[in-house]
């Protein structure tokens, strides 16, 4: 798990744009996201960190913090 205080945790609740408030599913790299299906942006803003969505079943979704690829930290 990702250990930063910048970046949402597993559990948070977070404002987005587009999907009002919204609750982390899971925390994953950037190169991992699509493969894990989570395609739907959010429209988050000026963050280290993108939040992206995925289909979990008819009108239910999960949400990702998705870790930008310049901000990982290795």
């Amino acid at each position: 798990m990702i250990n930063n205080q910048n970046i949402p945790q597993i559990g948070d609740k977070v404002k987005t744009p587009r999907f009002l408030t919204v609750r982390i599913a899971a925390i994953v790299y950037e190169e991992d996201a699509q493969k894990l299906g989570f395609v739907e942006p959010t429209y988050l803003k000026d963050r280290p960190y993108n939040i992206s969505g995925r289909m979990i079943g008819d009108n239910l979704m999960d949400f990702a913090v998705v870790i930008k690829k310049d901000d990982m930290p290795f």
